[in-house]
């Protein structure tokens, strides 16, 4: 059914937009066919748990190695765990992406086009979410990866930003609260962010980056 789903807007987006193309997908099939039929250049693995395993960690990085394509990994919280201090949370999250990089690499990935998504939200709780936006690109930059992060619209955001509902203006203002969170992510560190508004996070990456 997913991969029903995917082939007709995969097969425009390749066709018409001039840029790489990222899934998210937690099916090893799926990202197999999705690779396999040239449809995009990075896969988001968004279904693993804290254990690593052959059968399916193994076969989608192989898949993405075969294809010269890139991967961004994430680690695994329970999403009703109780919130750990910052330190425990950070150690939780680097340990997980260490292992996960390191089986890539053992998989035959280019550690070149290897990404580290701490994964904000998904049970790490508000204020480490707030925390991790600013302070997981430096705690992670010895990995040697570029380190993305994925806050747009989050729980965390809207908290902060007072924002409830999904009416145009309400999201005006969530964009404009992850561009500012962009903004601090890029000038600690961030290679990447995962965003809903493009435009305002390439002013806030300007903004980051101006010499």
């Amino acid at each position: 059914e997913e991969m029903a789903r995917l082939e007709s807007p995969l097969s425009w987006a390749r066709t018409v937009l001039p840029c790489p193309l990222s899934l998210d997908s937690r099916y090893p099939e799926t990202i197999e066919w999705a690779l396999n039929h040239d449809f995009v250049d990075i896969i988001n693995d968004i279904g693993g748990t804290e254990d690593i395993s052959e059968s399916r960690e193994g076969r989608i990085y192989r898949a993405v190695a075969n294809a010269d394509a890139a991967i961004s990994l994430v680690p695994w919280f329970p999403h009703d765990a109780r919130e750990l201090p910052f330190d425990d949370c950070m150690k939780r999250i680097e340990d997980q992406l260490r292992k996960r990089r390191d089986f890539a690499i053992k998989c035959g990935m280019d550690p070149r086009k290897i990404v580290l998504d701490p994964g904000i939200g998904f049970g790490k709780g508000l204020f480490n979410d707030y925390r991790l936006i600013s302070e997981a690109p430096a705690a992670l930059a010895h990995l040697s990866c570029p380190v993305l992060i994925a806050h747009s619209r989050k729980r965390c955001i809207a908290k902060l930003a007072g924002c409830a509902g999904t009416t145009p203006q309400t999201l005006h203002m969530l964009d404009t609260a992850t561009a500012m969170a962009s903004l601090m992510a890029f000038q600690h560190g961030a290679a990447a962010v995962r965003v809903h508004s493009p435009a305002l996070n390439v002013i806030a990456r300007q903004m980051a980056t101006y010499d």
